[in-house]
């Protein structure tokens, strides 16, 4: 190798005391950046499906919420009788919240029924399905049962809902067939 016929400089100092040359560079880990791509990939999607599942259970709370069970409990010791009754009155037989109910909507107000799933569900009612009333025109919120057996389990729903217990707003049979299920048709007028 030649001997440099120029004098060494300052740049030739710094040279001498760098161990990487050119394109002889060590090569970087790329671990950084498949640790960040799995962060994006995984992490971010659990943690956007926690926030929604958080979010979502504190809007809203299912049958088998804590509430929903406390409340059932608690009804029963709100229809006892008065001290003062008389023992010769019938016992009134408890509403049934395990019976299928549903809440179709028959207004133009969209996302009532679920409205009133969500109040029905509150109350201890377990097994409430929602959907359309195609059956006409509705003037009246109306609940509708099929025989004497489910007479408890509609009053308690009219009273939940805040519809009026008389029998233009409670009817057996009737036009709305549920089957073995009491149907709520929402006409809106109650709000």
């Amino acid at each position: 190798m030649a001997k440099n016929q120029y004098p060494a400089d300052e740049f030739d100092e710094l040279a001498a005391t760098r161990t990487v040359r050119g394109a002889h560079r060590r090569k970087e880990s790329n671990a950084k950046w498949w640790i960040a791509l799995v962060a994006v990939i995984v992490l971010v999607p659990l943690i956007s499906w926690g926030v929604v599942q958080w979010v979502g259970s504190s809007g809203s709370l299912g049958p088998d919420s804590p509430q929903a069970t406390a409340t059932v409990e608690q009804t029963p010791a709100a229809t006892d009788s008065p001290e003062g009754s008389s023992s010769t009155e019938t016992p009134v037989e408890p509403a049934n919240f395990d019976l299928p109910v549903e809440v179709l909507n028959a207004s133009d107000v969209e996302g009532y029924a679920a409205v009133k799933q969500g109040i029905l569900w509150n109350a201890g009612f377990m097994d409430v399905a929602t959907g359309n009333y195609w059956g006409g025109d509705s003037a009246l919120t109306q609940v509708f049962y099929p025989d004497e057996t489910f007479a408890a389990t509609a009053n308690e729903i009219a009273q939940v809902l805040g519809i009026p217990q008389d029998a233009d707003h409670i009817v057996m049979g009737g036009e709305a067939e549920g089957g073995a299920a009491v149907v709520v048709v929402l006409a809106g007028e109650l709000g």
